[in-house]
């Protein structure tokens, strides 16, 4: 049942990116039941009922009433996350239909502000003045950070404690311990 995927509080997680790539298992519930009622399906001729069964929000609020609970707290999830996400995209639209000079708070004007892509989360540019050598025998000047592994740190913080060892790049940055070897850079807890 895909229901043991839904957490108490509504998201999903699970393997297969059930939560990460498929966030609304609702469609991915819908979906499977059409696809058990027919022994055979003809494409494109059946893609008008396969999307309108499978996302319909009254097919899915249907399909969501003769569920466990738990389904419906999985709604509600989905619906405030896409509010969030309407409403934090409405803020920084450009306008078309106005001139751009019109804009009035358009873009920010201090950098307490920011607006984050997907890509570059408040990732984080850590420069190694040392210039050590990499595991695969280059200098390194510098290591960008994921913003979601540093999510606290200052503005100002720089990287300490800075060491080689079995070709392996340790150092430490705003109270957390990484490691750059072979495998990459990820938190030094994960190297074992």
């Amino acid at each position: 049942s895909l229901g043991t995927y839904i957490s108490e509080d509504g998201p999903a997680f699970g393997p297969h990116g059930l939560g990460t790539v498929y966030k609304d298992l609702r469609i991915i519930e819908a979906t499977w039941r059409l696809i058990e009622q027919h022994n055979t399906w003809a494409i494109p001729d059946m893609n008008r009922q396969l999307v309108e069964r499978a996302t319909h929000p009254e097919a899915l609020k249907q399909l969501v009433g003769s569920l466990d609970p738990i389904w419906q707290q999985h709604e509600l999830y989905v619906h405030g996350i896409r509010t969030a996400h309407s409403l934090q995209a409405g803020y920084v639209l450009v306008r078309r239909d106005r001139p751009f000079a019109d804009q009035e708070g358009l873009f920010p004007t201090d950098l307490k502000n920011d607006i984050a892509t997907r890509l570059g989360e408040k990732d984080r540019r850590i420069p190694l003045e040392s210039s050590p050598t990499s595991p695969f025998g280059n200098r390194i000047e510098e290591l960008t950070l994921p913003g979601y592994w540093v999510p606290d740190a200052a503005q100002d913080a720089v990287p300490e404690n800075l060491h080689v060892l079995d070709n392996a790049l340790a150092f430490d940055f705003a109270g957390k311990s990484f490691v750059y070897d072979h495998l990459g850079l990820r938190p030094a807890q994960s190297s074992t």
